[in-house]
């Protein structure tokens, strides 16, 4: 049995015409004759009654219509899955990014789910160092991150996002103490920040502003995540420094924001991935990402 001698008995169980089902197939009638009895052979049971009155289907034809066009409906859509999984119509993808990355990634996903709803999308928002062991195990399609990160990748090729720069959070409580014009004055309150091991790039580089601004870092309450560090600036705790573009991941409710001006508070983002994975659906989230950040 196979799927063309089904197509076969369907046509011809819904028009009980061999002819007129034969010229649909374009072949001889004698051909599609020929292939029904194949079928019926192999079944060992009679699936049409030929007679002068015409064709009729027998009560087992009648119960193995239901079968086949299951069975067909079931082919077909194997065939069209395939296909379009095989032209990234279909498919799955796996991105990774740090939070400080969400404008980016959101403004790419609104065009690629516009144009390619039936692709699934999976999200997982990591630290620094998820993100470095995730590339060493190769667990995700993209990853929208730091532009040193994704560069000290030698297996990722890398586009350069929208940039950044870093910004002060600050208790909305503790607003009128601050001296934008003087960051010292931050020295009397607390700060939060990730701990170096869960995010290095972002802690480095905020060590960096620091000791350019003359703010102290010698006191700080280290965090396992940026939530944690964010919870300590909503709770009016703790003032931290972050890339402005957490703003757009966080409810930033209780919290100002001031962001540093100076060329060294310049963040450069960009999303990675490697060309050797097979995921046909990376092509078509590429083709977007250089289209938006003009590789």
């Amino acid at each position: 049995m196979d799927i063309r001698q089904l197509r076969y008995f369907i046509s011809i169980a819904q028009t009980l015409n061999f002819t007129q089902a034969a010229k649909t197939h374009y072949i001889t009638q004698p051909a599609i004759s020929h292939r029904i009895t194949e079928l019926e052979n192999e079944l060992e049971t009679q699936l049409f009654v030929r007679s002068k009155q015409g064709v009729f289907l027998t009560s087992a034809g009648e119960a193995f219509l239901d079968y086949a066009l299951s069975i067909l409906d079931t082919a077909d859509a194997a065939i069209s899955k395939t296909k379009n999984i095989a032209l990234g119509m279909e498919g799955h993808l796996r991105i990774s990014a740090v939070p400080t990355c969400s404008k980016a990634l959101r403004d790419v996903l609104l065009v690629f789910k516009e144009k390619y709803p039936n692709i699934d999308v999976q999200i997982d928002f990591q630290t620094g160092r998820e993100q470095w062991t995730a590339i060493s195990k190769n667990e995700y399609d993209f990853y929208f991150s730091f532009k040193s990160l994704i560069q000290a990748c030698e297996n990722l090729r890398c586009l350069e996002t929208e940039p950044d720069r870093f910004g002060v959070f600050l208790p909305e409580k503790y607003a009128g103490i601050f001296d934008p014009n003087d960051f010292s004055t931050l020295n009397s309150l607390d700060l939060a920040a990730e701990l170096r091991t869960a995010g290095p790039y972002l802690v480095d580089h905020m060590l960096s502003i620091c000791s350019a601004h003359g703010i102290d870092a010698s006191k700080m309450i280290g965090c396992r995540n940026h939530m944690s560090v964010i919870f300590l600036v909503s709770s009016g705790i703790a003032y931290t420094l972050f890339p402005m573009g957490m703003l757009d991941c966080i409810s930033h409710e209780r919290i100002v924001t001031y962001p540093f001006k100076s060329e060294d508070a310049v963040v450069a983002n960009a999303v990675g991935w490697n060309d050797l994975n097979s995921n046909s659906s990376i092509r078509l989230f590429r083709d977007i990402l250089c289209g938006k950040f003009q590789m």
